[in-house]
């Protein structure tokens, strides 16, 4: 839903010369959408508060963050 929002976003922003910027939270696997990354920039957004609890595999397993787990926390 949000991936469908962004688009006009990002037109109405560019329209109305750019008034808002935006902040969101998110877990780091927002790193593996690079077309959902570029138009949040597109539409404003400018800084992410990520969601790392921990680099230790163990603890986010046991914690069911394997949203977490699919790449290196470094890489992504």
């Amino acid at each position: 839903m949000f991936k469908k929002l962004l688009p006009d976003l990002a037109a109405w922003q560019e329209r109305h010369g750019r008034p808002f910027t935006f902040i969101t939270e998110a877990s780091v696997n927002l790193a593996e959408d690079d077309q959902l990354l570029d138009w949040m920039r597109q539409a404003g957004f400018n800084r992410a508060f990520l969601g790392i609890e921990t680099p230790v595999e163990a603890s986010l397993k046991e914690a069911q963050k394997g949203q977490n787990l699919r790449h290196d926390l470094l890489d992504s």
